[in-house]
């Protein structure tokens, strides 16, 4: 239901629909991306559309989509024309965000939070909502492979979860990720912390 809400908001008078579907999607043959990909296929046909289905490869952001009149939902990417919307894969898997502007600082929530707030305080239970994939986190079911090794840490330690300086997300940085982490070394050394790095 919700994809079809979604896609009646994005579609005015269109009769043709693009699509585009990364290639290793299909490859990997995932269950969560499987059932996105067809949910939203699916959805597109029974609204009576043609539907352009456009295969991609990575890295699909920072390329610029051919302007076009037709309504177009086009994977990972940012700062597209009004007509054209980002989808991606949340970092929690089976979740995903469906944007008009793109995806992290580009995300329209991003960039105009006061017209979403609202919303937002509407929901109630939020930790409800959240406790499930919480604990599919804890699990370590992630979009991201995760290692099979057991680590003990000892009390007393700051992780710091690094992002890549490439990633394209990194562009809204407010600190260069090298000198944040200079600076949690000096403290960790003032107050005898261990630092653990997660790459």
């Amino acid at each position: 239901m919700l994809v079809i809400q979604l896609v009646m908001f994005f579609i005015v008078e269109a009769k043709k629909f693009i699509f585009e579907y990364p290639q290793d999607w299909v490859k990997k043959a995932d269950h969560h991306n499987m059932i996105f990909l067809n949910n939203i296929t699916t959805s597109l046909i029974e609204l009576n559309l043609v539907v352009s289905l456009l295969p991609v490869s990575y890295p699909t952001y920072g390329i610029p989509r051919n302007n076009t009149s037709n309504p177009y939902l086009s994977f990972h990417s940012y700062e597209n024309p009004s007509n054209i919307w980002s989808y991606k894969e949340a970092p929690i898997k089976g979740l995903y965000s469906i944007d008009p502007k793109g995806y992290g600082g580009w995300a329209d929530i991003a960039q105009n939070l006061d017209k979403y707030k609202s919303e937002i305080e509407k929901i109630q239970k939020p930790d409800d909502i959240l406790e499930p994939y919480i604990q599919q986190l804890k699990k370590g079911l992630s979009k991201y492979k995760q290692s099979k090794a057991k680590v003990t840490l000892d009390d007393g330690f700051i992780l710091f979860a690094l992002q890549v300086r490439t990633d394209s997300v990194a562009d809204h940085a407010y600190l260069d990720v090298v000198d944040v982490l200079n600076e949690v070394s000096l403290f960790a050394k003032k107050f005898q912390q261990k630092v653990v790095i997660k790459l």
